[in-house]
């Protein structure tokens, strides 16, 4: 606004006078805006108000710019009462009204949430009520059984939160909840189901892991939960790696129970044998000590000493 006003002044004003726009904060807070309108009217003696924000700000003003007979020009709310020349005759709104906002509010509710259950939260003045008004105008006979749920909060209010408790607990809300949770225990149900049956497949099994590993057994490397969800899932069950409940890498050979949560009630349990070798990991699996430092294969031999050699010259 003030740079359309500049422009006009700078194209020799309104029959050649200039005009002076001036402007106020009020804060958004009615009583500041009376403090500031007395000031524009008695002290600063403006020709008019014009486009001031707010519905109850202006609502505090309206009568005494009447009494004044200070126009009030374009009234920046939608509120209906600014459209009321016989009462307030040095009116004028400007936008669509707020009770046309409601209704139109209503008819896109009807057109694409026709059974709908409505929660209404409104500002408490001609603002909110007007469009709460304009929506149960929209909605007809319908209004009754579609707003559900009523509350207002003041614009000095900190929050609105009381008021989301109020509308949350209406029956409506009440009743698609419990229909939720009917769902989803329906749902866990039949999740739960699948997993038993998953469980009496996999629990108990024992999977085999190759590794390299020194003569204490300790593993040149690990065995993560990636490995092992990877050799599950070659052996016929699916699984990924945030299934396979392991606190630390496994980094020695050896037999390791590890479970393996396939439902929040469901967990099995599986044997991951970890060893040098196929012949190592049967020794293992039928209860035999193993000497670390058995005897290895030539083979086995040069790939040890070449970690070794690896990590040495990684040093």
């Amino acid at each position: 606004m003030g740079a359309y006003f500049a422009k006009i002044n700078a194209s020799g004003g309104i029959n050649g006078r200039k005009i002076n726009f001036m402007t106020t904060d009020d804060a958004y807070n009615p009583a500041i805006s009376v403090e500031q309108t007395r000031k524009l009217v008695e002290q600063d003696e403006v020709l008019l108000m014009f486009a001031s924000l707010g519905t109850s700000h202006n609502m505090a003003v309206q009568r005494y710019l009447n009494s004044k007979k200070i126009p009030q020009l374009f009234v920046n709310t939608g509120a209906t009462r600014f459209g009321d020349p016989k009462a307030f005759p040095w009116t004028m709104g400007w936008q669509p009204t707020y009770q046309a906002e409601g209704q139109l509010y209503a008819r896109h509710i009807l057109a694409t949430k026709p059974n709908a259950k409505i929660a209404v939260l409104m500002q408490n003045d001609d603002f909110g009520k007007d469009l709460l008004a304009g929506l149960k105008k929209g909605l007809g006979d319908k209004a009754k059984t579609m707003v559900v749920g009523e509350a207002s909060y003041e614009i000095a209010d900190p929050s609105i939160d009381s008021q989301v408790v109020q509308l949350r607990a209406t029956g409506a809300n009440k009743k698609r909840f419990d229909d939720q949770r009917a769902q989803l225990e329906a749902r866990n149900l039949e999740q739960k189901a699948e997993a038993e049956k998953v469980h009496a497949n996999l629990d108990g099994q024992s999977f085999v892991i190759i590794r390299q590993a020194g003569e204490t057994g300790q593993l040149y490397g690990s065995v993560s939960t990636r490995d092992i969800a990877d050799i599950v899932t070659a052996g016929g069950v699916s699984v990924n790696r945030n299934q396979v409940s392991l606190l630390a890498p496994i980094k020695a050979i050896g037999l390791h129970i590890v479970p393996v949560l396939l439902h929040p009630e469901v967990e099995a349990k599986v044997t991951i044998n970890v060893a040098r070798s196929a012949q190592e990991a049967e020794r293992q699996t039928r209860g035999e000590e193993l000497d670390t430092r058995e005897e290895m294969s030539m083979d086995d031999l040069g790939l040890e000493i070449g970690a070794a050699l690896a990590e040495a010259g990684g040093d």
